[in-house]
């Protein structure tokens, strides 16, 4: 009868150890995670990898208020995708814009410090030692001349994203350069993207721009409405009619290019394999006073540029039908490799527009009769004053 109470006794025994290890456990805990709070320092997250703050993706507005914010109000450069400025003597950021769907975003920063060769022994070794401090170690490094080669963030070949590269180039003349420069080349891909768009939508808003000079404007109306689309004064020379032989008649010829840009009118990044032409020729004021033929838009030629080798823009025939609203059903329209030409004979002049998708349009127009007749009239002035030139009184 004692074994089955001692063996009870035991088994009660171990029970009340065990609640008590179980119900002072979390009391231990408790304790430990408050002594942990108390002498456990807090890390702190790494910033995003920035230029005096400068991050890439920072929108237009943004990079605009925190250079507000620095107090810089000059900067050297007349480009609307370009910042430049100097935060200190010999040192220059540039802040390259690039597009997105909604408004340009930060796409570059560059900053650029020179030294002389005399220098270089004790700004390298500061260069590396300031760089570390600010950024960590680089997660690559080599040499580039013997002086400086780092790289943080997404630096493997192929690698999309933000990185930072600090170079510094071997002497030229007695001058080195170190250029930090943060970028993220997935975001030129985007942009790209968000291009083909935006010049696919231009396009069309140079065919309605273009189609605004017509055969016969004066010159007067031509000016104005070239300062309204291209923002600059039209710049005329004189031509001489070769058909006059006998006969100095001028006619008036404006050329010029035509520049499509990056992000709008006044960016610095030109887009395009080739340039724009503007060709605008006009009679001269030969034909006598107050006369209807003077100084009249005969010819007319404006070409886009081909903006890529791809077929991208493949809306050609609903280009074409702008054109037919203004003009009518053409006399013709050829096939071409990746596009079309129409042509049009009419008594208002003739006319003809090439469409591609490689972006490219051509629109020429012209009429002959106008020319013709302003010539006639001239002849016609220049034989009558040189019939009367030696009747006139001039003593």
């Amino acid at each position: 009868m004692e074994r089955p109470q001692r063996e009870k006794t035991t088994m009660a025994l171990i029970l009340a150890v065990v609640l008590l290890i179980g119900v002072a456990q979390p009391t231990y805990a408790k304790a430990k995670a408050v002594k942990t709070k108390k002498t456990v320092k807090t890390v702190q997250a790494v910033a995003p990898l920035n230029i005096h703050d400068f991050r890439i993706g920072m929108t237009q507005s943004e990079v605009k208020k925190l250079l507000q914010k620095k107090k810089v109000s000059g900067y050297e450069t007349g480009f609307s995708d370009i910042f430049a400025y100097s935060p200190s003597p010999g040192t220059e950021i540039r802040l390259l814009l690039t597009c997105s769907a909604k408004e340009n975003i930060l796409g570059k920063v560059e900053l650029t410090t020179s030294f002389t060769t005399e220098e270089t022994a004790l700004a390298v070794p500061k260069f590396k030692a300031k760089l570390i401090a600010k950024y960590g170690m680089p997660l690559f490094s080599g040499p580039q001349g013997g002086l400086l080669d780092f790289c943080w963030g997404q630096c493997e070949q192929g690698a999309k994203g933000i990185k930072l590269t600090a170079v510094a180039t071997a002497p030229q003349g007695n001058k080195s350069t170190l250029a930090l420069t943060l970028s993220n080349d997935a975001l030129i891909q985007d942009c790209s993207e968000v291009r083909s768009k935006q010049i696919n939508s231009w396009l069309y808003q140079w065919i309605d721009a273009v189609q605004k000079f017509k055969l016969s404007m004066s010159l007067k109306d031509a000016s104005a409405l070239y300062l309204q689309r291209y923002q600059n004064k039209l710049e005329l020379d004189e031509e001489r009619d070769e058909a006059a032989q006998q006969h100095t008649v001028i006619n008036y010829v404006a050329k010029e290019y035509d520049f499509f840009t990056a992000l709008d009118y006044e960016s610095q990044a030109f887009e395009g394999v080739e340039l724009g032409t503007i060709v605008l020729k006009f009679t001269g004021g030969q034909a006598g006073k107050d006369s209807s033929l003077n100084k009249k838009l005969y010819y007319a030629l404006f070409t886009t540029a081909k903006f890529t080798d791809m077929h991208v823009y493949t809306d050609v025939k609903q280009k074409l039908d702008q054109f037919i609203k203004v003009y009518g059903t053409p006399a013709e329209v050829v096939p071409q490799p990746g596009g079309l030409t129409a042509r049009w004979q009419q008594d208002a002049g003739q006319r003809s527009v090439s469409i591609f998708d490689s972006g490219l349009i051509t629109f020429e127009q012209s009429d002959p009769a106008l020319k013709d007749a302003y010539r006639n009239a001239a002849v016609k002035k220049i034989d009558e004053y040189n019939k009367t030139r030696f009747d006139r009184p001039i003593f």
